[in-house]
């Protein structure tokens, strides 16, 4: 089981650019070994190989329209498929796989059932449902479920917010706060008018024309985010794709936690043991 400790210290979830480079044309494949495209999958067919790694999953794109996951098991020989859409396992990228894993000595894996996963009822979601089938694969994670895909979208959203903001802050530490890259940004309160904020002319008189214009130049301006919205917005947008509840019902969802409050719970009390 990939949850095991000692099988997950043999995993690697890999990102989109691994299955781009599996699609590379044929005349590329011709320089497996020297071509600078194949330099990532190339180190992660030796590990496969020499059983550093003993599985990889992967995402995969279908016609520009769809997400699903691969998972290639070198322990077991076999190769897996997690569609929430429950379409045909493309033939095409499979044998590309064998075609890679024979560059380093594998002979053809056997394609075995599919990855645990759900089925989707919408057009929207297969994103959440495909990252969903990775974490059970490799935690055990609940499956995911048509009535809980908004909560699992907004698990999503929250942990691209929290990381993007974490990185924003090692920014703030270590470039100068003045730097003509910094962006300011305003979240408007609703009670609070909108001021506009004009900067006030030099007290040097002295200053030329030119050195005024320059200073202007480089001005930097406030972006101002209007979180309110009114009734008409909540048809358009984003919000189109989102399942409208009641507001009781939302006060009793909101009060369930999320995943990650629940593991990071998890290991706190492991921690205070």
């Amino acid at each position: 089981m990939l949850s095991d400790p000692e099988n997950c210290a043999r995993l690697a979830i890999k990102p989109l650019a691994l299955s781009t480079a599996l699609r590379c044309d044929a005349s590329r494949w011709k320089e497996y070994t020297t071509h600078n495209a194949f330099k990532r999958l190339c180190y992660i067919g030796d590990c496969l190989r020499d059983g550093t790694l003993q599985c990889i999953i992967l995402p995969i794109n279908i016609s520009n329209l769809h997400w699903a996951i691969f998972e290639v098991d070198a322990l077991q020989q076999e190769i897996r498929y997690g569609d929430s859409l429950d379409w045909t396992c493309p033939s095409v990228d499979i044998d590309t796989i064998h075609c890679w894993l024979k560059q380093h000595n594998f002979k053809p894996f056997h394609k075995a059932i599919s990855m645990p996963h759900r089925a989707q009822h919408d057009s929207y979601s297969c994103g959440v449902a495909a990252l969903n089938t990775i974490c059970h694969a490799v935690s055990q994670t609940p499956l995911f479920a048509d009535d809980t895909k908004d909560i699992l979208c907004m698990e999503e959203f929250l942990v691209l917010a929290y990381s993007h903001l974490e990185k924003s802050e090692l920014l703030g530490e270590t470039n100068d706060s003045s730097s003509d890259t910094d962006l300011d940004i305003e979240i408007m309160d609703a009670n609070a008018p909108v001021v506009a904020i004009t900067p006030e002319p030099s007290s040097d008189l002295n200053l030329s024309t030119s050195t005024m214009e320059a200073e202007t130049s480089t001005t930097k301006a406030k972006v101002h985010l209007d979180l309110h919205m009114s009734d008409e917005d909540g048809n358009g947008g984003l919000f189109k794709f989102f399942q409208k509840i009641p507001h009781e019902q939302y006060l009793k969802k909101v009060n369930i936690p999320f995943t990650w409050e629940i593991e990071h719970m998890n290991m706190m009390l492991i921690f205070c043991m």
